[in-house]
């Protein structure tokens, strides 16, 4: 039963492939006068599918940063199909997948990924954070502020778990915390 399941992996990575080539050009392509010479497209190949799926998630992430939203409507569906490629998803995959669908406006499957990542790990910071990012996108300021609350309730005991996502996404943690605490101070 595992054969229609690589035969779908193997065909998402030669599309990844042939959609990045055919997006960067290929390496010995030279560039056009007044454009950008770009960088090799990387090998992907040697990557597990969990490696993939990352990479197109910071790719992802780092078009949203940029508000490059053509970069992020081109790569967010090959991020959310290699994610879903994957056996399991961790708190970590989960949190990544809810941005991703949260970036598309598809708040439904954001608000499940951040369900999932609470029932699992109850209190988990990174569900808090992405319950925020949904109440955000909805302007649902109550369920911005229970994020807020949530979070803080749970941030002492969630920080000693040492949980490697959250070394990991250390900086969105420390900006949330923040902004938690900014928002309930008020």
């Amino acid at each position: 039963m595992k054969l229609p399941w690589l035969v779908a992996g193997i065909s998402v990575v030669l599309l990844v492939v042939v959609l990045v080539v055919s997006y960067f050009g290929s390496p010995g392509q030279s560039s056009q006068p007044g454009q950008l010479a770009s960088a090799p497209a990387p090998d992907i190949s040697a990557m597990s599918p969990r490696e993939r799926a990352d990479r197109l998630f910071n790719r992802v992430m780092s078009a949203a940063e940029r508000t490059d939203t053509g970069e992020v409507t081109f790569f967010a569906p090959m991020a959310i199909q290699s994610y879903g490629l994957l056996d399991t998803l961790d708190a970590d995959a989960r949190y990544h997948l809810g941005l991703i669908h949260s970036l598309s406006s598809n708040t439904a499957a954001a608000r499940a990924q951040a369900d999932t990542l609470e029932q699992e790990t109850p209190g988990h910071l990174l569900g808090a954070v992405l319950h925020h990012e949904v109440a955000a996108r909805l302007g649902d300021a109550a369920g911005q502020e229970q994020s807020y609350r949530t979070f803080l309730e749970n941030f002492q005991s969630e920080m000693a778990s040492g949980r490697v996502e959250y070394a990991e996404h250390q900086l969105t943690i420390n900006a949330f915390l923040e902004e938690a605490q900014n928002a309930i101070d008020r």
